[in-house]
This record gives C-alpha cells, sequence and structure tokens, in this order.
C-alpha cells in the first residue's frame, strides 16, 4: 500500500548517469589517514628525520590537494567545498 501512495520527490530520485563520487572519497580517506599516521608515529619516529614521516607528509599533501582540486571540478562532489566560495556575511553589533 505504501508504494502505491507514498513518492518520493523529485530532488530525491536518482540522478541518471550520477552516482558518488568513489575517487573523491578514496583521496580524502588516503589524505586524512596519512595525515592521522604521521601525527600519530611522528613523536616516536623523531618527526622529519624518518623517511616514514616524509613519505606521509608527501601522501598527505597530495591527497589533500588532489582531492580539493577534483571536489572544485566535479559536477556533483561528495564534500561541495563550493559553499565556502563567498565567505560569511558580516553582521553589524547592536
Amino acid at each position: 500500500m505504501a508504494q502505491l501512495y507514498v513518492f518520493d520527490p523529485p530532488y530525491m530520485k536518482r540522478r541518471a548517469g550520477g552516482g558518488i563520487d568513489a575517487w573523491g572519497i578514496g583521496m580524502l580517506a588516503v589524505g586524512i589517514g596519512a595525515l592521522q599516521i604521521m601525527l600519530d608515529k611522528g613523536q616516536q619516529d623523531d618527526w622529519f628525520e624518518s623517511h616514514f614521516i616524509v613519505w606521509l607528509a608527501v601522501l598527505t599533501i597530495v591527497g589533500l590537494s588532489a582531492f580539493i582540486i577534483r571536489e572544485l571540478r566535479i559536477e556533483h562532489p561528495i564534500v561541495n567545498l563550493r559553499v565556502s566560495r563567498n565567505g560569511p556575511t558580516p553582521r553589524a553589533f547592536s
């Protein structure tokens, strides 16, 4: 009975050719994951004296940079970074 009378609004229906941004999710996971490991192991491995920490820092920068570039160029991003384009509006103090 519910299928006969309950309908999804147009904005909830699946987009043609859409889907999720798997590349964006992957880049975000790699960038944030490398950053977390770098910050966790940095103290133990004497920060940038370790080649492992240097590689994690490079991986973090490359992964998050590629993520930001992709999310700004794709039509339906997983994280819409265009929202912060204009910035906040100033408010008058009373």
